[in-house]
């Protein structure tokens, strides 16, 4: 499957356009989020949000898996940040080192096939 945009090319496009920082990179089938920060001053205005749909659609282009584990680690309340993954589909993993995941999205699959 043809990639128009890497992830890290991804990522530096997002944090051109948003006020954002990101700490995620690719694996396999697989991407890792570990960090997606709204800077102070402009959150709760939907960029989290905006920034999301485009990790999520090229997750879905590609076909990948998306893992992540909410964390309060940077001022979060963990409880707010699951509701706000579970939007994105993202599910509770039994895996210890995440603690959710978000597969491909079948219906996205079935459209490009």
């Amino acid at each position: 499957m043809l990639k128009l945009l890497s992830l890290q090319g991804l990522r530096k496009s997002l944090e051109i356009e948003y006020p954002v920082t990101l700490v995620i990179e690719e694996r396999g089938n697989s991407i890792y989020l570990d960090l997606i920060m709204v800077d102070e001053n402009k959150r709760r205005r939907g960029y989290g949000t905006q920034v999301m749909n485009r990790i999520v659609d090229y997750a879905d282009r590609n076909r990948m898996y998306i893992y992540l584990t909410p964390s309060g680690d940077y001022g979060s309340n963990v409880r707010r940040l699951k509701k706000f993954y579970k939007r994105f589909s993202f599910k509770k993993t039994k895996n210890r080192m995440f603690g959710m995941v978000r597969e491909p999205s079948k219906s996205y699959l079935s459209y490009w096939q």
